[in-house]
């Protein structure tokens, strides 16, 4: 990670923090609806307030002023993807199983996971993408890795969320990794991503 993306992280949660700070105590307090319903969007503190809270807190204030408020409009729907990808991630904690993945490499080969797990020691799933500059950053890292442990039956299976597959192909090339790489090009749409619980 560089200079500027440590600065910008650092920046992303002292606003989180502030915002929660701010927040808190109008959705706790006697205020009305209307500045709960955007307090609590505003709030990203998952301990406090988990999915299931907020959408208990929604309903209440559907209750109040209406299901079809534009403050509320999208807001329940928004908080039970959350919820199921919170879900979803709990389904692959450490310690469970992965979930089958079968997707195709650069030259339209099927690949899946599965055998892949079968063959090695050690497996990698990573999940990737040609614009997250977060993804690429960490890619020296993960051939340093792969460079030390491959030997040891260590395997890197990434599977990119690209949904251009040129753009993907461009960004292989580029980065020239020599681990399996394969694709889903519904990115954050599809079954394998979502069954993940990645966002």
């Amino acid at each position: 990670m560089n200079k500027i993306e440590e600065d910008m992280m650092t920046f992303g949660m002292r606003r989180a923090k502030y915002y929660n700070t701010y927040s808190e105590p109008i959705i706790e307090g006697d205020y009305p609806v209307e500045a709960k319903v955007l307090a609590l969007n505003m709030n990203s503190d998952g301990e406090k307030y988990p999915q299931a809270k907020r959408l208990e807190m929604i309903t209440e204030y559907e209750k109040a002023i209406g299901a079809n408020h534009p403050l509320l409009q999208g807001y329940r729907q928004q908080v039970e993807f959350l919820e199921e990808q919170q879900r979803m991630e709990e389904t692959v904690a450490i310690g469970s199983d992965f979930k089958p993945v079968i997707a195709p490499d650069r030259n339209g080969k099927e690949i899946s996971l599965a055998d892949v797990v079968a063959k090695n020691e050690y497996t990698l799933l990573e999940f990737w993408a040609s614009w997250c500059s977060p993804c690429r950053a960490e890619i020296p890292n993960l051939e340093a890795a792969y460079k030390k442990y491959k030997s040891k039956g260590f395997e890197i299976f990434s599977i990119s969320l690209d949904e251009k597959h040129e753009d993907w192909i461009k960004a292989m090339d580029k980065e020239n990794t020599p681990w399996i790489n394969v694709i889903d090009p519904k990115g954050f749409q599809s079954e394998i991503s979502r069954s993940y619980g990645i966002m």
